[in-house]
């Protein structure tokens, strides 16, 4: 199945310890879809630690982006998003080079 991205909203651009960074909700998939939000930083190594429950991480012409998974992972087309306190962790995580997030 193909998971086309359908519409992208919500997008936030900034830079954290000198790295590009995007933050943004986007619909995926076909028909309707579901959304998801996406953390993306501009980088060739992953700055993040996972969990592999909950989280995907995609490398893509440079950039690291981190994806929340729906649980269980049968239902595609279930809204997932990821709420303020996570990507505020994921972001003080990049900014203290620890790699924890989530």
């Amino acid at each position: 199945m193909e998971r086309e991205v359908k519409q992208i909203w919500n997008v936030i651009e900034g830079q954290q310890s000198g790295v590009q960074v995007l933050i943004f909700d986007a619909y995926i998939g076909a028909s309707k879809g579901s959304f998801r939000t996406f953390l993306a930083i501009k980088s060739e190594h992953s700055p993040f630690g996972m969990d592999t429950r909950r989280d995907c991480i995609v490398q893509s012409n440079g950039w690291m982006i981190l994806i929340r998974v729906p649980f269980p992972l049968e239902v595609p087309w279930a809204t997932w998003s990821m709420g303020i306190r996570n990507l505020e962790r994921c972001l003080n995580a990049l900014r203290a080079g620890s790699g924890v997030c989530g």
